[in-house]
């Protein structure tokens, strides 16, 4: 099997931190101004109107924090595990394509690892549950397509496979835990539910007939949009054609030696993630397969946004769709490691 692994720069040494030179506590009012414009929003189709700025009319805007690496082969999805007993171990995962799941710990000097997850993988998700993140994530093989749950093990560089599914129905765009309830969106905009059982001593992934639609499965967000979720609510942020962002009015870019970059993926991490992330955390996918970190303190400061974000997973939340899944097999559990006053 051909395998597109990380370049070295990612995987055979440790992640260093990019010369951004930003300083993350810069109060608002000393940043840059970004610009409004009207831009148009690139739909599911991947169709789009007039209104889109040329790429050297984007403003210059924040600076990527941190550049972990470059990939070789192509990224077909990013997600966030945050570790709540020690948030600087958090993790940012990236779906690699036949080359499996690259697990990056967003610790400093800490190198990164790779999951052979036995196939093509095409979409992945995370959602922390009983104190651990659960990773969902979907391969292909001689065409045949399988939905997998994973769990971390106690260093959390690497995974271990607890559950699967197959005989699944259309090709997967994406895939979305909301609150306990774990979906698969097909590319053709219909969806699918996953009941998660315990099943001698493992778990089971049963499709289940409850409400798919769009209105049962809010947080799924659609295709290049994402949220960060706040008490005051949660701003979204649009990937445009030219690889910039709009959010509100807003119009802005991500650079790297202030030099603006192409956008092709962005994924947002809520809550603590220690350090300079403690209030939150992007990971952005350049069009040159470049992957980097921004510290939500830099995207808050910039836009006039509040600092503080919120776990969804800490939230109170009023509506869970049945029913509700509760395991009751043991995941492995990080002892807790002391934080100082800043997460770390």
């Amino acid at each position: 099997m051909t395998r597109h692994f990380l370049l070295a720069a990612l995987l055979a040494l440790p992640l260093a931190a990019c010369g951004g030179g930003r300083n993350e506590e810069e109060p608002a009012e000393t940043q840059n101004t970004p610009e409004s414009a009207d831009v148009t929003i690139i739909d599911d189709a991947g169709t789009t109107g007039d209104s889109i700025l040329p790429p050297e009319e984007v403003p210059a805007g924040i600076e990527i924090t941190r550049l972990l690496g470059t990939f070789d082969g192509e990224v077909t999805g990013l997600a966030f595990a945050r570790n709540p007993s020690s948030p600087a171990s958090s993790t940012l995962l990236a779906a690699n394509g036949e080359a499996g799941i690259a697990l990056i710990p967003l610790a400093e000097g800490a190198a990164a690892s790779i999951y052979d997850a036995g196939g093509d993988v095409r979409a992945i998700a995370t959602s922390r549950m009983q104190g651990n993140a659960l990773v969902a994530f979907e391969t292909v093989m001689a065409g045949q397509a399988q939905l997998s749950v994973a769990g971390f093990t106690a260093s959390r560089d690497d995974l271990v496979t607890i559950g699967t599914a197959t005989d699944l129905e259309g090709e997967a765009k994406n895939l979305c835990f909301t609150g306990e309830n774990l979906f698969r969106i097909q590319t053709d905009g219909t969806a699918t539910h996953f009941r998660l059982q315990v099943i001698d001593g493992g778990m089971g992934l049963t499709p289940s007939d409850i409400d798919t639609s769009a209105d049962a499965r809010q947080g799924c967000e659609e295709a290049g949009k994402i949220v960060m979720p706040q008490d005051s609510g949660a701003p979204s942020f649009f990937l445009l054609e030219n690889g910039s962002l709009q959010t509100g009015e807003t119009l802005f870019s991500f650079t790297l030696d202030n030099v603006p970059v192409r956008v092709t993926r962005l994924e947002a991490g809520a809550g603590n993630f220690g350090g300079i992330y403690r209030n939150g955390v992007m990971a952005v996918l350049t069009e040159q397969n470049e992957l980097g970190l921004v510290s939500w303190l830099a995207v808050a400061n910039y836009l006039d946004l509040p600092a503080e974000t919120v776990d969804p997973s800490d939230m109170d939340t009023t509506e869970v769709i049945e029913p509700v899944f509760r395991p009751e097999i043991d995941l492995p559990i990080l002892e807790e490691v002391p934080t100082d006053e800043n997460g770390q």
